[in-house]
């Protein structure tokens, strides 16, 4: 209950609604008993608690329109692409929780938050020793 307890306490400061903060806490219980670590859940409540302040209702009457603001707000964050893979995971998980639950009061379609993992970097793109060097010793002149 500890980590519950330290999420409740960063969620009292979110401008959410209060249905929106009861579910969320809800949430967590659930998730800490499934044996999530404190840090884990202090992410998921600081991700959660920023998707939901953009928003100006309660969770459970999220639309699919509202679904789409929040990814392109998400798509459109100054942060690193795994960043935003994080965002839509966990956005994602705790819709499917909420449509398990029987809490959604609109169907949503959940399968537009498409969470791919960010391009891979293969080594044939990768630059030898060689090439760097070149590269440095042209650039110096």
């Amino acid at each position: 209950m500890q980590a519950v307890a330290r999420c409740e306490e960063r969620l009292i400061n979110r401008d959410l609604p209060q249905e929106t903060k009861e579910i969320l806490l809800e949430y967590f219980r659930v998730r800490e008993a499934e044996g999530l670590s404190l840090k884990r859940l202090q992410r998921i409540s600081h991700i959660l608690g920023c998707i939901f302040s953009w928003i100006d209702k309660p969770v459970t009457s999220l639309t699919n329109d509202d679904l789409i603001q929040i990814l392109t707000r998400i798509n459109s964050l100054d942060r690193a692409e795994w960043t935003k893979v994080t965002f839509k995971r966990i956005l994602k998980t705790f819709l499917r929780w909420l449509k398990r639950k029987g809490l959604l009061e609109n169907e949503l379609d959940l399968d537009m938050i498409k969470a791919r993992e960010p391009k891979k970097i293969h080594p044939e793109s990768l630059l030898t020793r060689e090439e760097l060097s070149k590269i440095l010793s042209d650039s110096a002149g």
